[in-house]
């Protein structure tokens, strides 16, 4: 369990996985202890295209997960349903996660990820924005990832709302199909 891979073990590693192809067919059990958090954070990681792991952590651990084939709302339920709610929960706004909140969890408040509501403003701004206004965005989004304190996300939401009020015409623009 240390930082060497298979490769660099003795025949690269050929051995190593002979012997050890039971154990990756065993999955541990997520047995709930019941204990109640003030914030849990939750997020799926994807094992390629096969399945995500919808995983829980809350105090520096994992306090629930849940194997499906994709992300969605029966998915999240299964997990959340085995946890007691929290106060407030941070998640990536991903597929069906608030349908599930809703009824596993409703008096949970929401919070969104920040470095998730960042790499949503990088992919629809891009780094190098052909626009003013995308620029901007961009400028705010990297802001947003260094907010600490009341004080400084106050200023950050002034400065979003002057960004929308600045660019209210760009944004108020409506592409046209002009191909009948």
């Amino acid at each position: 369990m240390g930082k060497t891979i298979h490769r660099d073990l003795p025949g690269q590693g050929r051995t190593f996985r002979r012997k050890s192809t039971e154990f990756w067919k065993i999955w541990p059990i997520f047995i709930p202890d019941g204990q109640v958090w003030d914030v849990i954070d939750v997020d799926g990681i994807y094992l390629r295209r096969i399945a995500v792991v919808l995983i829980a952590y809350a105090g520096g651990h994992v306090v629930g997960w849940h194997v499906a084939r994709k992300e969605n709302s029966r998915a999240y339920r299964d997990l959340l349903a085995k946890i007691p709610p929290p106060r407030v929960v941070v998640c990536d706004g991903g597929t069906g996660f608030e349908k599930a909140r809703k009824e596993c969890w409703p008096a949970t408040r929401v919070q969104r990820c920040v470095f998730h509501v960042f790499c949503q403003i990088k992919k629809y701004t891009t780094t190098r924005s052909l626009t003013s206004a995308g620029r901007e965005l961009y400028r705010l989004g990297i802001d947003l990832t260094h907010v600490k304190t009341p004080a400084q996300r106050d200023k950050w939401i002034q400065g979003f709302f002057a960004w929308c009020s600045r660019h209210e015409e760009f944004l108020a623009e409506k592409t046209t199909n002009d191909y009948g």
